[in-house]
């Protein structure tokens, strides 16, 4: 894989296009590098949302703080958005109740990460 590192003019572009084919268009969106320790945890990008006015922020992890210690991943910021922003879809999706919070979190995290390799794989061949 390739790495994709943005500036954040294109962040903002990409933002635009996505939200548009991911019908959030009707959505107040800002994307923002971030630093790791602005951050706070080991995440590659975060999403913070209120449903109820259709705004959302979403912090993406400062190349200049990626950190892959196997070498395996690289940085891919466009698919981090995408990821931040099916979160958004999904954040509301009703839990059966608190006890398996944390499966529940693992199966959320797994369908997007799938989501997000298909629509990446699309956009890019």
């Amino acid at each position: 894989m390739k790495e994709i590192i943005l500036t954040q003019e294109q962040l903002q572009e990409r933002l635009e296009y996505w939200q548009d084919k991911l019908r959030l268009k009707d959505w107040r969106i800002s994307v923002t590098k971030v630093r790791a320790y602005v951050m706070k945890g080991d995440y590659e990008g975060k999403v913070s949302a209120l449903h109820c006015n259709k705004q959302a922020a979403i912090s993406i992890l400062h190349e200049d703080d990626f950190n892959s210690e196997d070498g395996l991943c690289v940085m891919d910021m466009e698919a981090t958005l995408i990821h931040e922003l099916l979160h958004i879809h999904t954040r509301l999706i009703n839990k059966p109740n608190d006890e398996g919070e944390d499966e529940y979190c693992m199966f959320e995290e797994q369908a997007i990460e799938s989501i997000t390799s298909a629509l990446i794989a699309l956009e890019r061949n």
